[in-house]
């Protein structure tokens, strides 16, 4: 809250100033007219056109660019809400049940390819296994680029939007975060168009947002996104964490293998 005070001050200041400059600027302007300065006035309404234009994209582009910085803080924020409302300490009959029958090993060994590929290809084939085991009706992976911090997308599962899906860093919005975290972040109920899915079935929305941190010796190597209709049991949790750093142990093994 803090910080979007200083920045609205900042604004503020800025605008301020810039009405100061332009009210001088129109001060000699008059000035200039009264003198019959016409070769001088004509340049100098020039220079004022210029810098007005310039003045206005600036603020148009600032107040954008955090008019998308407030959205996306309050959507992360309405998330972690409903994230804390949904976390019980106590199970329900239907997650009890699900405890005692779920396989962990069988369920993680379902998930990880067999046959060595390049890393592009492994996590194409992660979502995939994912779709089937889950039921997921769209899927990104994530890599951490080598040039940069970034994490860019490198395989997509059911994704058929006009835009790609966006570049982030650790700490930014929802996925930069549960990759500084390295924690699985569950979902339940996403606000209405934070992952607008559009599948055989249609434009849809999910119900459950799963974001998978994927790590290799506790450093972070990428991000596994999954929407899905159904809800996650807690139970799968552990075993999401643990596959995360499976499959980045075999990435980095892949990227190293395919170098040489």
């Amino acid at each position: 809250m803090q910080l979007h005070k200083n920045k609205i001050l900042i604004f503020s200041a800025v605008y301020i100033a810039s009405l100061i400059v332009i009210s001088s600027l129109f001060g000699m302007w008059h000035n200039m007219q009264l003198k019959n300065a016409t070769k001088d006035y004509l340049l100098f309404l020039l220079l004022l056109v210029i810098l007005i234009l310039i003045v206005s994209s600036l603020f148009i582009t600032l107040f954008n660019k955090y008019r998308k910085e407030i959205e996306e803080k309050e959507a992360l924020e309405r998330i972690k809400a409903s994230a804390e409302e949904q976390q019980s300490p106590e199970l329900t009959l239907q997650e009890e049940k699900v405890k005692e029958t779920f396989d962990k090993d069988a369920f993680i060994s379902g998930i990880l390819p067999s046959s060595k590929k390049s890393a592009a290809e492994y996590c194409e084939e992660v979502l995939q296994k994912l779709a089937a085991k889950m039921e997921i009706v769209q899927g990104l992976f994530y890599l951490k680029s080598k040039e940069s911090d970034a994490f860019e997308p490198v395989s997509l599962y059911a994704y058929y939007s006009d835009k790609t899906p966006p570049v982030f860093k650790i700490g930014e919005s929802l996925p930069g975060q549960t990759v500084k975290d390295k924690r699985v972040v569950v979902i339940q109920n996403i606000p209405e168009n934070y992952v607008p899915v559009v599948s055989g079935l249609g434009s849809s929305k999910p119900k459950t947002l799963v974001m998978i941190p994927v790590t290799s010796e506790n450093e972070p190597v990428g991000l596994i996104e999954i929407a899905v209709f159904t809800t996650v049991d807690h139970e799968v949790e552990p075993a999401l964490k643990e596959l995360g750093a499976i499959i980045g142990k075999n990435i980095i093994k892949l990227i190293k293998q395919n170098a040489g």
